[in-house]
């Protein structure tokens, strides 16, 4: 009898482990629609190997590839391997998830028609490509980083923007963007050209969700519009902010507050612009 109870137990398990590893691929095309805002579609292999359409915020990213590690299980978390690979872009990196938090390792090159995709709206488009080098990010419960390294190298090219309704071209030189965290603890992006150690440009995602971008006085001359009188090369001439998320409910009413004092600082830099372009 208690053989019998074993074998059946025994293979009760087999059969629980065989359907595990063989778990179609379409099982996380739901996962991640219900987790995340990026969707999966035609997916191929398994939960654990597999490949699928990629895309995120009604941006094609390409084709995925994933391979989880065994070993990961071990420590108390899952972990993975992956990569998106596209015509014009190839990214790869690794995952792991735990109870505490989440790593991302990014590396790989993206192509400037990807990212003028992501430019459209802010009417800017670039020339060249991007190195991502060692990119990584630990996040905690929420969408806010808590961790930043890495490099995003840029070969620099030719550019077009609009300023005040008006078109421009120029040439810009090569820059990289480090990212880390600054005093406050929040993920912040300050941007070099090559040879010059002075930021032109530095970005910052605070706790509420904005983005604030602040632009060096240097920065306005290698874009064909100096800002006017003198002072240090590296001096914040121009600040705007958006937001990337809402805020949760228990926050709302001071992010209202807060979004307030966003939004009339960002229409003061939209009028200094347009007086700047004349």
């Amino acid at each position: 009898m208690k053989r019998a109870l074993w074998l059946s137990l025994a293979g009760a398990l087999a059969l629980v482990i065989f359907l595990v590893l063989r778990a179609p691929a379409l099982l996380v095309e739901r996962f991640l629609g219900d987790a995340l805002p990026i969707s999966l579609s035609h997916s191929a292999g398994t939960i654990w190997s597999g490949e699928a359409n990629i895309r995120a915020r009604d941006q094609d990213l390409g084709r995925a590839s994933w391979s989880f590690d065994p070993a990961s299980l071990l420590y108390g978390a899952i972990g993975a391997r992956w990569r998106v690979e596209a015509a014009n872009h190839s990214l790869r990196g690794t995952a792991h998830a735990s109870l505490a938090e989440t790593d991302i390792s990014v590396d790989g090159h993206l192509g400037a028609d990807f990212v003028n995709r992501l430019l459209s709206d802010y009417h800017i488009r670039l020339h060249g490509t991007f190195e991502l080098d060692g990119i990584a990010l630990t996040f905690g419960e929420g969408p806010h980083p808590t961790a930043a390294s890495g490099t995003l190298r840029w070969e620099g090219g030719a550019t077009r923007y609009r300023l005040a309704g008006e078109i421009e071209n120029v040439t810009l030189p090569p820059m990289q963007a480090i990212l880390s965290l600054n005093e406050d603890g929040q993920p912040q992006a300050e941007t070099f050209t090559t040879d010059v150690r002075a930021p032109l440009i530095r970005a910052r995602l605070d706790p509420d969700g904005w983005l604030h971008i602040a632009i060096s006085r240097h920065f306005t001359h290698l874009a064909g519009r100096p800002w006017p009188g003198t002072g240090p090369p590296d001096e914040v001439v121009v600040e705007v902010a958006e937001r990337l998320w809402p805020p949760d409910r228990k926050d709302a009413e001071s992010a209202l507050t807060t979004g307030s004092e966003h939004v009339r600082s960002a229409r003061r830099a939209r009028t200094v612009l347009r007086r700047l372009g004349g």
